[in-house]
């Protein structure tokens, strides 16, 4: 989640919502997390309310992109939606951000995913350009689904 200036929501808000609804019954038998964690506090408060809840993670997902297609694509989603928090300035915040922030988890879970640990969750990169539709069958592919 991110305030109107690109800044992540504070880690305490999005990881509480997190813990409270992968706590729910619906979630027993598995869950997908959109965009979180995004941090590696969050990482760290997932993997502890995880392994509280008995439960684990399966796979990671990261849908790469360069930052010129990026911007490109988030300023003419602004202009076709109205969007008037994602201007220039926001949206290079937002992927300074990023940068600063949650690149880090690359390496959190490729390494995690290499380690051997039979446990750990699969940690795959798909590049996310092109169609919703062909980057959804690269993440089923990948997936095994």
């Amino acid at each position: 989640e991110r305030d109107r200036a690109g800044q992540y929501v504070p880690d305490e808000v999005t990881n509480n919502m997190v813990r409270s609804r992968i706590a729910e019954e619906d979630c027993a038998g598995g869950f997908l997390l959109d965009g979180y964690p995004r941090t590696l506090e969050q990482a760290a408060a997932l993997d502890a309310e995880l392994q509280r809840l008995r439960m684990r993670l399966d796979g990671v997902i990261a849908l790469t992109a360069d930052p010129a297609s990026l911007v490109s694509r988030m300023l003419k989603r602004a202009e076709i939606e109205g969007r008037a928090d994602d201007n220039e300035e926001t949206v290079l915040k937002r992927l300074a951000v990023y940068h600063e922030q949650t690149e880090v988890l690359v390496g959190y879970y490729s390494d995690m995913a290499a380690s051997g640990d039979k446990t750990a969750p699969t940690y795959v990169k798909i590049p996310g350009v092109g169609s919703v539709d062909g980057i959804r069958d690269a993440i089923f592919r990948a997936l095994g689904a």
